[in-house]
């Protein structure tokens, strides 16, 4: 395990902007810290730098349509990236999963005040600091319980001296991304050699991540009487 201040030391020797026996001044450092928390927020919006697909169980209120999800909110949570499963789960933890509708979907429900025992899907508008779901039919039923499987932003850090803790593969895609970060923020020529640990290390992480669904070949095309799947290369997907 190492800390932050360790890691930006290396980006910042890393990108030749200190000598390997120095260390950052103060100024720099914090620099080097805010281009560090800015770095992990923006690779919160990449589907395939999210490592922590969380499941989180929530309380419906009888007769409530539209909740609010975020610190503070009616889901009391981190706010979600984006939402990857939604069920509905009874006394017996059996699962039902709903529709997850976008704004369009939803939108087109008519009479959006029609009550049930569960909902059939859920709608997520995904606002900013408090998101909300809404729920359709407007569930009653209080012994049912939400689930929810959703994206979590990339964890910032609060100082300079916190312990760092990622899976496999992070420290080095944080540290080489983070050195070319630092050439631009200050003024120092990006090698040849950093941007491609920096573009190969952050590819290694999303062929980790990807999902890869297989393509199904109907026998209809193949000519056969049995449909055939191929499994598809993550490269296709990730870009690398």
């Amino acid at each position: 395990m190492t800390t932050v201040l360790a890691l930006i030391t290396d980006s910042l020797q890393d990108a030749g902007i200190i000598a390997d026996t120095e260390t950052p001044s103060a100024s720099m450092g914090q620099k080097a810290f805010r281009l560090l928390n800015r770095m992990l927020d923006s690779w919160s919006t990449e589907d395939l730098m999210i490592y922590n697909n969380v499941q989180e169980v929530f309380p419906f209120i009888g007769g409530t349509q539209t909740y609010t999800i975020g610190a503070g909110g009616n889901f009391n949570t981190s706010r979600p990236i984006n939402i990857t499963n939604a069920l509905v789960r009874d006394t017996n933890n059996n699962d039902l999963t709903i529709t997850i509708w976008d704004y369009e979907e939803y939108s087109n429900i008519i009479s959006k005040a029609i009550t049930a025992t569960i909902p059939l899907g859920v709608y997520y508008n995904a606002a900013y600091p408090l998101s909300t779901l809404s729920f359709w039919p407007v569930p009653q039923d209080t012994s049912y319980r939400f689930v929810l499987w959703s994206w979590k932003v990339l964890s910032s850090f609060t100082n300079i001296n916190e312990d760092i803790s990622f899976p496999p593969g992070y420290e080095d895609a944080i540290e080489s991304n983070l050195a070319a970060r630092c050439c631009a923020a200050f003024n120092r020529p990006l090698t040849q050699e950093l941007a491609i640990w920096a573009n190969e290390s952050k590819a290694q992480i999303k062929r980790i991540n990807v999902n890869v669904p297989e393509l199904v070949m109907p026998s209809a095309i193949r000519g056969g009487n049995e449909s055939t799947t191929f499994p598809i290369s993550p490269s296709i997907l990730t870009g690398y």
